[in-house]
């Protein structure tokens, strides 16, 4: 958002934490469609809220929100690799050493994210229509801002409903975090996750493009497709797809070396 950098400075200005961050707005579900949030297909989210607002491990405080005094980069140190960590690096990096820094949460939302790692093709696509949509959001000023707060909101209070039944064995499992053990990572070795695999799995899906059957015709409208059409594109309707732009982007996995896919366009206009 606009205010991001002064709102995290003004933070700062007052608090000695070595290390602030804050809550984001996540576009958890959205169209690739042009336009204003759209309350039926839209379902952004709240990432890093806590009960009291205050730094909690289950907290998930997106790496773009962080603000860090050099002294404390210094002594959290470097990020240890996806690889060699049962949850995400970014989690990790201040669990172990937060009383040395110190954390603070900032009270004011400034960032929307779209997870990367939850979006098919995000890794190969050149583009990101999601993206761009959502840059257009920001640029929209207050208004829009309301409106995904709005949406957001009513997500939360679906969560929050049916996150009580789960209250019991997530403090149980917050309680292992001052011996330097991240819930999440705690998670995933009871259900035998191996190291390095859940952020493999993200990757994996980032670079998911669907492969199309051979040697057979299928309508660009087939599910089979979904995942594939990239930045340029409207989204899908009964007839298939369409695009006015300059440019229109198919992502697909060739299923053998060798073969040639055969694309058949027709011009909606002379």
């Amino acid at each position: 958002m606009p205010d991001h950098l002064s709102c995290g400075l003004a933070f700062h200005a007052a608090d000695p934490a070595g290390v602030s961050v804050a809550p984001t707005l996540a576009l958890a579900k959205g169209t690739e469609a042009e336009g204003p949030p759209d309350p039926r297909r839209d379902i952004p989210r709240f990432d890093g809220v806590t009960p009291d607002g205050r730094w909690a491990p289950e907290g998930f405080f997106l790496a773009s929100c962080w603000f860090l005094r050099r002294e404390a980069a210094e002594a959290v140190g470097p990020w240890i690799p996806a690889g060699e960590r049962g949850s995400r690096p970014r989690r990790n990096g201040c669990t172990g050493r937060r009383r040395a820094v110190g954390i603070g949460v900032r009270p004011r939302i400034t960032v929307l994210c779209l997870h990367a790692g939850a979006r098919r093709g995000t890794y190969v696509a050149r583009r990101s229509p999601g993206q761009e949509r959502a840059a257009a959001w920001v640029a929209g000023g207050e208004a829009v801002r309301a409106t995904l707060f709005e949406l957001a909101a009513l997500q939360h209070a679906r969560e929050q409903a049916a996150a009580r039944r789960r209250r019991i064995g997530r403090r149980l499992v917050s309680a292992l975090a001052p011996f330097g053990l991240h819930p999440d990572a705690v998670r995933r070795w009871i259900a035998r996750m191996g190291k390095g695999r859940w952020v493999a799995e993200g990757h994996a899906r980032g670079r998911a493009v669907p492969e199309p059957p051979v040697g057979r015709r299928i309508p660009a409208g087939d599910p089979a497709l979904s995942g594939g059409f990239g930045a340029g594109w409207h989204g899908p309707e009964p007839e298939g797809r369409w695009s006015a732009a300059g440019e229109a982007e198919l992502l697909l996995r060739s299923p053998a070396p060798g073969l040639v896919l055969v694309l058949g366009l027709r011009s909606l206009a002379p």
